[in-house]
């Protein structure tokens, strides 16, 4: 099993004909949603690559929003296991992208649910393994939202943390 730990974002993505510079202002073409993070790259390109062979895992936050719940069907979409991915009371992590018609980007990323707070134990699944992770959000987290992508066997089940 391959386990990603790492960001998961929305990207609000605005085509511009340049990147401002400081103190300038220009106007975008158009803008569109996307998904984003590193982490969240990451484990949909693996289990893209790995095409169902090898499990892949991702560990992360998403907020409480409409965000968070288009990630959770992503990662469900993409064979990317989320049973470690918490759900916290705040927003979704939001990247605004400004992508210019050379291909050139400035990007400001707001954290949101995944700013370091209190470090919580995680349970690995069924395997019984247990690790401590430095745990994003605001350390108040819901066990209330299913997790979509779930390991063979685990119909029915919820995310598995304490």
């Amino acid at each position: 099993m391959l386990t990603i730990f790492g960001s998961i974002n929305i990207d609000q993505v605005i085509r511009v004909a340049s990147i401002p510079a400081p103190g300038e202002t220009v106007l975008g073409e158009r803008v569109t949603d996307a998904h984003g993070g590193k982490g969240a790259n990451q484990a949909v390109a693996a289990a893209r690559a790995g095409a169902g062979d090898v499990p892949v895992t991702m560990v992360g936050a998403v907020g409480d929003d409409a965000h968070g719940d288009a990630a959770l069907k992503n990662f469900a979409a993409n064979g990317v296991l989320c049973e470690l991915v918490r759900s916290a009371h705040s927003a979704t992590g939001t990247a605004f992208i400004k992508l210019s018609d050379d291909g050139e980007n400035a990007i400001t990323v707001i954290s949101w649910c995944q700013r370091p707070s209190v470090s919580h134990p995680i349970v690995c699944g069924d395997h019984g393994a247990h690790v401590d992770v430095v745990v994003p959000g605001r350390g108040d987290f819901r066990r209330d939202r299913p997790c979509h992508g779930r390991p063979p066997g685990s119909a029915g089940r919820r995310n598995n943390f304490a």
